[in-house]
């Protein structure tokens, strides 16, 4: 009975604070996700209720998946994957067109999933944030820490399995 109400707890505590991400119940459930089918639409649902956001979803392989099973032309799912990505960090600078075009779906930033080599794997997609705050005001280094085993979790799914 321990483990369960421990879980239990965990989970309304990482979903209480939304000015706050518990990175450490993240990476938990991301490392168990890898062990077994990965469902990106559940992924993107967890990211997105874990982080913090009212929006969120994933472009993988040509294709976008969120909780809400949002429905994106493949001409917009093109547009997000052309984006041109960093040379360092994560965040994609966007330009004022590029900006507005997205914001018409509810997407104020979007940030690469790289691979351990550095290659990118996908894309993620934000919302607007919960609460009375925006992504400028948040605290970066949870949400990038998330991605990065994001990514990591994901590679680990596509990876040929032995």
């Amino acid at each position: 009975l321990f483990p369960v109400l421990s879980e239990i707890s965990d989970y309304v505590r990482s979903l209480a604070s939304v000015q706050d991400v518990d990175i450490v119940y993240i990476v938990k459930k991301l490392s168990a996700l890898s062990s077994e089918y990965l469902d990106y639409n559940e992924l993107a649902g967890f990211l997105g209720d874990h982080l913090h956001f009212q929006n969120f979803g994933l472009v993988i392989d040509g294709k976008f998946y969120d909780a809400e099973h949002t429905k994106l032309s493949s001409a917009e799912i093109s547009k997000i994957e052309s984006l041109r990505a960093p040379a360092r960090g994560i965040w994609l600078a966007l330009t004022d067109s590029e900006s507005r075009s997205l914001k018409r779906h509810h997407i104020e930033a979007v940030a690469v999933l790289r691979d351990g080599n550095g290659k990118i794997i996908g894309k993620a997609v934000f919302g607007r944030p919960m609460g009375n705050t925006t992504l400028a005001n948040r605290k970066l280094l949870p949400i990038e820490t998330a991605l990065t085993m994001t990514a990591s979790t994901i590679s680990a799914e596509k990876a040929p399995k032995l």
